[in-house]
């Protein structure tokens, strides 16, 4: 984001949000960080290739099914927003391409079981994943990196066949 809008990230700071984890024996007492204002500052200030790539993400994780569930939406807007940080505007040619940027960066997190929380680096989102979640992710990005062009028509064509119904 430009340099206003880390100030106002920095100003926005987090919030402690009362959620504990499912099952803890300190569930009531637990406090979950949450830096949501934070990010949608910096979501703010993306252009709309970006926002369109991280759509057509969601759009073939949607269509992908129960597979497409083990990658979260949330790694891959993290993912994106590291993207936007690290990638000129002018690079991001197509959103096809911003995909393929998209999906190269997941499936490099997910092989090192490292994807750094954006609004705080030294937090990983992947460090207390399973073995086997890591390889359901692994296998859900690369179904969608084979078949995004077939998942995002396919999706398209389910819309108009709605809508043509309900006319």
């Amino acid at each position: 984001p430009p340099p206003g809008a880390r100030e106002d990230v920095r100003r926005f700071g987090m919030h402690g949000v009362p959620v504990g984890a499912k099952g803890s024996l300190t569930e009531e007492a637990e406090y979950r960080l949450s830096f949501l204002s934070s990010k949608n500052v910096a979501a703010l200030h993306t252009h709309d290739t970006q926002r369109r790539t991280l759509v057509s993400f969601k759009t073939c994780k949607e269509t992908l099914g129960p597979a497409g569930k083990a990658v979260k939406s949330y790694y891959a807007k993290t993912a994106l927003l590291w993207h936007c940080q690290e990638t000129p505007a002018d690079k991001w040619i197509s959103i096809t391409y911003g995909l393929y940027m998209l999906l190269d960066s997941l499936e490099e997190a997910v092989a090192t079981c490292r994807l750094s929380f954006f609004s705080w680096t030294e937090l990983n989102l992947l460090g207390q994943s399973t073995e086997a979640k890591l390889m359901a992710m692994a296998e859900a990005i690369i179904l969608i990196q084979r078949y995004q062009t077939r998942l995002r028509a396919h999706r398209l064509t389910t819309q108009l066949k709605s809508e043509m119904n309900s006319c």
